[in-house]
């Protein structure tokens, strides 16, 4: 016999296993954090604040699900990756490396508005986000926008003498990139993240309500087998912080180990909405190198998703129709009484199990 319980699942995540060794990445740390001189620094922006393009540079379009490729060669190390962004808006901006030569170092990353004034990366950035992660193959940066117009991700070699091929990838935290991205309350969707096109970022939405207690669920798959255990995916879920003017915050950074939320196959996270509006589920890679397929989903567990409801001994027929999917059901309930609920298959093929959760 079984009673309805208390409401328990709140701002929690399946325990979660260390993430893998991803496989050796030496070719990209020559990338970490050699800065210019000051003198050199101080030229450019001189240059900068004249609206001069700095000498021997180039400008490159950038897009979310447009990637672009940069190449700083030895003797001309600068380059200029431009994007459009609005008052208000977030980006995640992720770089990679095609080839690098030796020696090579890079200055630090900032973006600039059209007139030249600096805008640096958020120091709050988790760490799985930045890439400074042993073993990782990217790097990457939080940057909050404060106005409508055309920005330029700036990327300086600091020696002269080398130089690389970079792959740049932007993410919008704020707004989808891509349509039909929507989450609907408890049905699951299909993603990819490329194995040909490095660093892939996708990104879901789903609207809340204050006091909303939501189940976020990532689960990993393969076309055949088992998804390779070499890596995994990551979960970071992004609402609006008031007291940060409303920027966009990840809210599943563990307090301990200062991880996201880490399915290798499968994690859930629970979150318990502290905002009226639209939060963001991004969904990346470990390594920035590597891909696969996965389902993700968002569960409304304090009301659920609607559905049929239950009357005492009755039975309600039902269809889970893919990976993640909840089927939510209501019944009226009275303090002390005791049921008992059952779930069962009708076949007897196939190795699916069904279970069941009871939420107040």
């Amino acid at each position: 016999m079984m009673s309805a319980t208390r409401l328990e699942a709140v701002n929690r995540c399946a325990p979660q296993a260390e993430p893998p060794a991803p496989p050796p990445a030496s070719r990209f740390a020559a990338l970490v954090g050699q800065a210019l001189s000051p003198a050199k620094l101080l030229a450019l922006a001189a240059l900068l604040a004249l609206g001069i393009p700095a000498l021997h540079s180039q400008t490159t379009q950038l897009d979310c699900n447009q990637p672009a490729d940069v190449t700083l060669a030895a003797g001309l190390p600068q380059a200029y990756v431009s994007f459009s962004g609005s008052a208000g808006e977030t980006v995640y901006l992720r770089l990679l490396v095609n080839s690098v030569d030796p020696g090579f170092g890079l200055a630090p990353v900032v973006v600039l508005d059209p007139y030249g004034n600096l805008i640096n990366p958020r120091n709050t950035t988790p760490a799985d986000l930045t890439g400074v992660n042993a073993g990782r193959a990217f790097l990457g940066w939080e940057f909050d926008l404060p106005s409508d117009n055309v920005f330029s991700l700036r990327l300086i070699g600091s020696n002269p003498n080398a130089g690389a091929s970079l792959h740049v990838v932007l993410t919008r935290i704020n707004r989808p990139c891509s349509a039909n991205t929507t989450l609907a309350c408890g049905h699951s969707m299909a993603g990819a993240i490329s194995i040909s096109v490095p660093g892939q970022v996708d990104t879901y939405q789903f609207s809340v309500q204050t006091g909303d207690v939501v189940r976020f669920r990532l689960l990993r798959v393969a076309a055949s087998g088992v998804p390779s255990t070499n890596t995994g995916f990551f979960l970071a879920i992004y609402a609006a912080d008031p007291t940060q003017n409303n920027r966009p915050f990840a809210v599943n950074v563990d307090p301990t180990s200062k991880r996201l939320t880490f399915a290798s196959p499968y994690n859930f996270y629970d979150w318990t909405a502290t905002v009226t509006g639209t939060v963001t589920v991004m969904v990346f890679e470990l390594t920035g190198s590597l891909g696969g397929s996965y389902y993700v989903s968002a569960t409304k567990l304090n009301g659920g998703c609607g559905g049929a409801s239950l009357s005492c001994n009755s039975t309600v027929d039902s269809v889970l129709t893919s990976p993640l999917t909840y089927g939510s059901y209501t019944i009226q309930a009275n303090g002390g009484d005791v049921y008992q609920f059952r779930a069962a298959r009708p076949g007897t093929s196939g190795g699916f199990t069904p279970g069941a959760e009871i939420f107040n």
